[in-house]
C-alpha cells in the first residue's frame, strides 16, 4: 500500500475531507420532501384538532382522532363523495337549497328534511337496500344510527367492516351518483359559503 502513487493520493484526499471545514447541501429527494411535509402536516393537524376554534364539529364527533382512512382501490368519484358524507357537504336537497340550487330542502319521496342522517337510515325510497345494510353490520333488534355508518368505531376492524358496507349501500342505491354532483358548477358559492369546511378538508388530506 505505501509508496504506490495511486494509494497515496487516495490517502491525501481522504485526509484533506476530514479536515476540510467546507460543508456540501445533500438535496432533499421528492420522497423525503413528502415525508417531512406529512410530517409537519400531521403535527399542524393534531394541534389544530384540539382546539374549537378550528375543528369542524360534525367531523370532531365521527372521527375524533382523524384515525380513519380511506379504503384503497375505490374509484375517485366514490371516494369524494364519502368525504362529502363524513363532511356533511354531500349534495342531498337540504345542502342544495342552502346554495340555491332547489326550492325546497325537503325529501320528494318522505317529505322531511333531505339530509345525511335521512339519506343513510330513514328514507323510505332505500329500505330494501337498507336491509342489507344492516344485515352487514349485524343491526338486527334497532334502527341504524349515524353511529353506526360513519363512527366512531372501536376497532380497525369495525371501520373498514362498517365502511365497505355503506360503499355497496351507496352503489345499489346509486346514491354515489346522487351525492357527488359535478363541483365544478358549484365552486364560486362553496368558496363564499363553506371555506371553513375545505379547509379542514385539507387539514385532514395532510394526515
Amino acid at each position: 500500500h505505501s509508496g504506490i502513487p495511486g494509494n497515496i493520493c487516495a490517502d491525501k484526499a481522504a485526509s484533506d475531507t476530514h479536515e476540510a471545514d467546507n460543508t456540501c447541501a445533500i438535496p432533499l429527494s421528492r420522497t423525503d420532501a413528502n415525508d417531512i411535509v406529512r410530517k409537519i402536516g400531521r403535527e399542524i393537524s393534531s394541534r389544530l384538532w384540539t382546539d374549537p376554534c378550528y375543528y369542524y364539529a360534525y367531523l370532531k364527533n365521527i372521527d375524533p382522532e382523524l384515525m380513519f382512512r380511506m379504503p384503497g382501490n375505490i374509484k375517485r368519484r366514490t371516494e369524494t363523495v364519502l368525504h362529502r358524507i363524513r363532511l356533511n357537504v354531500a349534495f342531498t336537497r337540504k345542502y342544495l337549497h342552502i346554495i340555491g340550487q332547489v326550492d325546497s330542502p325537503r325529501c320528494t319521496t318522505c317529505s322531511t328534511t333531505h339530509d345525511i342522517k335521512h339519506v343513510l337510515c330513514h328514507c323510505s325510497l332505500y329500505s330494501s337496500q337498507r336491509k342489507i345494510l344492516k344485515q352487514s353490520l349485524n343491526i338486527h333488534d334497532q334502527d341504524i344510527a349515524l353511529s353506526h355508518i360513519l363512527g366512531p368505531w372501536t376497532s380497525v376492524a369495525n371501520e373498514s367492516k362498517a365502511t365497505n358496507a355503506i360503499l355497496r349501500f351507496l352503489k345499489d342505491t346509486r346514491l354515489d351518483q346522487e351525492l357527488c354532483t359535478d363541483i365544478t358548477l358549484f365552486n364560486l358559492r362553496l368558496a363564499i359559503y363553506f371555506s371553513p369546511i375545505f379547509e379542514c378538508v385539507y387539514m385532514c388530506m395532510c394526515v
